[in-house]
């Protein structure tokens, strides 16, 4: 029994074939092939390839253009090589300098430690003198005392000061009179300096300052100032070692205000320390 096969189309069911005639027709018609011939894309064997001169001159104008690059990276090169000979030269130059001035330095620290070696010489000298003055000085006063208290008057000569010394001599009741004392001059701060003829006359002098307690300026005839100067009988002694008294009463709690004698200067402080 034989079986029919539909038809792979409508179309082809037409029993006459007209139908199937202009359907072949139209569908592939020449002007359908060219269609269809435009609209398929071209292979890679359809393109056309370059030509040898075309290659050559796309590859002569990459190399110019290389060149042209590698020409600007050599300049750019040299420019760096020259830029570090510069710096190169530079530190060369301070390392040059750097050195003489370490040279230099060396040669300053050296006189330095001489110049210092120098001064502590000189400033060892200088207070070695020092005491030497001082230690002189001292010995050419102990022959002297400093009165205070006495006021000054207008055109005061030497002769003025002596005879003070000679009523201050009187009114502690001392053994030695005006005629015991060799030279008499006020100094700037106020005080007259007394140098007298022999050190037992001077000794018994200061022994018997403690006779002045109470007495002033008015006991000697003087009306000003009207409540009187205090007079004081003390040693004569050089700057430094009166610098020295004064440092101790300032700075220690002294009893009896610190003493000195020939010219050593003693204190005791309330602990009794000597």
């Amino acid at each position: 029994m034989s079986t029919q096969r539909s038809p792979a189309h409508p179309k082809l069911a037409d029993k006459d074939g007209s139908r199937l005639e202009n359907y072949f027709s139209k569908t592939v018609s020449p002007t359908n092939v060219q269609a269809a011939k435009r609209q398929r894309p071209e292979s890679a064997s359809d393109v056309a390839e370059p030509s040898t001169d075309e290659m050559i001159r796309e590859t002569l104008q990459i190399v110019k253009r290389m060149d042209t690059r590698v020409a600007a990276m050599d300049q750019k090169i040299s420019s760096l090589e020259e830029s570090v000979t510069f710096a190169n030269l530079e530190i060369d130059d301070l390392k040059s300098e750097n050195q003489k001035l370490k040279e230099v330095n060396a040669a300053l620290i050296v006189r330095m430690d001489a110049m210092d070696e120098r001064m502590n010489s000189l400033e060892s000298a200088l207070e070695h003198e020092s005491k030497m003055r001082d230690a002189l000085e001292a010995n050419s006063r102990k022959i002297n005392l400093e009165l205070s208290g006495i006021p000054k008057s207008e055109n005061e000569t030497p002769a003025d000061c002596k005879s003070h010394v000679g009523k201050v001599l009187t009114l502690m009741g001392s053994e030695n009179g005006v005629e015991c004392v060799d030279v008499a001059h006020r100094k700037r701060a106020g005080g007259i300096i007394i140098k007298f003829k022999t050190r037992d006359q001077r000794n018994e002098v200061f022994l018997k300052r403690f006779n002045l307690v109470g007495k002033t300026s008015l006991d000697l005839g003087f009306k000003l100032p009207s409540k009187g100067n205090p007079i004081y009988v003390n040693e004569s002694l050089t700057f430094d070692r009166s610098s020295l008294m004064k440092d101790i009463r300032d700075r220690l709690k002294i009893i009896n205000e610190g003493k000195s004698k020939d010219g050593r200067v003693k204190a005791k402080t309330s602990s009794g320390v000597i």
